[in-house]
């Protein structure tokens, strides 16, 4: 089981996984050949790793900059149905891999937290444990199955009966490595070639092609009734002619054209004022944007605003000369510029998901998420995904905006 090693984060030349023995991990635990399998080759789906002995106890270092971890990622992001077979088939296709280099799968590590992915989630890189007897107790089927069921939560629609083909194989009597890849393989290429409309788009293109479909028909819809009176003030000089009444038709139809001219070229403009209205409604639910003259407490849990004598840990925003106080009472508060962000910085150099602030027990910790800038404490840059206790008066800085967290 995993449980017998601890995982953290360094930057040697790069940002590096560190992975120790609890109890350490002595010479006779270690796979020589299989340190120099992955020493001298590189191996596609797997970390780089290092494995440095000191006072007889080694250490496993595996270089991951440019990458990101999966678990953290799922915490902030949905993936498409694509993506989620595109993300199984990437680990499969490196587990068939280790058979040709001596690897053991008993030793390929397939927790969330520990997969790390590129941005689009088309490059998958895993830990292997070098160690000579299997690490992990569980057959790889029963992992693979615990892997493919917690990644399911993470997808935003579920569109045919791929998902339950998948489940249905990893928990059949007969198993085969080589025949699930085949099946993940053809999923893949079926969620390539599904129509636009099957297919699970981003929330946020989905809502555009709503909206644009919406103004069209609101626009044909103005234009018709002008061309309705016009076909209307006809219907009524043909009914008894004359010459008057005619010049009165004509009349109403040449205003007509003109009105149904207008609707269709300007009928965007109710487009644009939505687009202004959510803008200010999203505007004023960002702190920075509306924050009050004097300090204001904030609850992050029901967004109520709590009483003055109410103790608790706190973090207070400072940014142009604004203060915003926010009482913690969620297990875990997201700091960044994304919707999904208790904390919505919109700034520029700012990441989507930039940090977070977490409840370990009776103390709070912040850990930077892999941003583009990055996070400093007192100071101190923070190595991305490595958690920082803090303590009252600590001072957290995220470009501009700083954050000091009282207990």
């Amino acid at each position: 089981m995993f449980a017998q090693f601890s995982v953290d984060f360094t930057d040697r030349s790069g940002l590096t996984l560190a992975v120790r023995g609890k109890r350490g991990i002595t010479e006779s635990d270690v796979s020589p050949i299989q340190i120099k399998m992955l020493n001298y080759n590189e191996i596609p789906g797997f970390l780089p790793v290092t494995a440095e002995e000191r006072d007889f106890v080694y250490t496993f270092y595996y270089h991951f900059s440019g990458k990101r971890i999966l678990a953290q990622r799922l915490k902030n992001e949905r993936l498409t149905i694509r993506q989620y077979f595109c993300v199984l088939y990437a680990i499969v296709r490196a587990v068939a891999e280790c058979g040709n280099y001596m690897l053991d799968e008993g030793n390929v590590c397939l927790r969330g937290d520990l997969i790390f992915t590129d941005r689009d989630y088309t490059d998958i890189r895993l830990v292997y444990l070098p160690m000579k007897s299997p690490v992990f107790r569980e057959s790889l089927q029963e992992r693979l199955s615990q892997l493919a069921a917690g990644l399911v939560a993470s997808v935003d629609e579920l569109h045919g009966d791929g998902v339950q083909e998948i489940m249905k194989a990893l928990n059949g009597d007969s198993f085969q490595l080589a025949e699930f890849r085949a099946l993940l393989r053809t999923m893949v290429d079926r969620a390539s070639v599904m129509p636009i409309a099957e297919r699970n788009l981003p929330r946020e293109t989905e809502r555009k092609q709503i909206e644009q479909g919406a103004n069209i028909r609101r626009k044909w819809a103005l234009a018709a009734i002008p061309l309705a009176l016009a076909a209307l003030s006809w219907i009524w000089a043909l009914a008894e002619p004359s010459e008057a009444k005619v010049y009165i038709a004509l009349g109403v139809s040449l205003l007509a054209g003109e009105a149904g001219y207008l609707a269709l070229k300007h009928a965007p403009l109710f487009k644009r004022a939505q687009k202004s209205r959510r803008q200010a409604d999203a505007l004023d639910s960002q702190p920075l944007k509306s924050a009050p003259a004097s300090p204001a407490t904030v609850f992050l849990g029901s967004g109520q605003a709590v009483s003055a004598g109410r103790q608790g840990a706190k973090l207070e925003l400072r940014l142009d000369g604004k203060s915003i106080t926010y009482e913690l009472f969620k297990q875990r508060i997201l700091i960044g510029r994304g919707d999904s962000a208790g904390i919505v910085l919109d700034s520029v150099g700012i990441s989507r998901a930039h940090c977070e602030i977490e409840r370990v027990g009776q103390t709070y910790a912040v850990k930077d998420l892999g941003s583009v800038n990055g996070s400093f404490l007192n100071g101190e840059k923070l190595l991305p995904y490595k958690s920082y206790t803090l303590h009252a008066g600590d001072v957290i800085r995220i470009v501009k905006a700083e954050l000091v967290f009282k207990a």
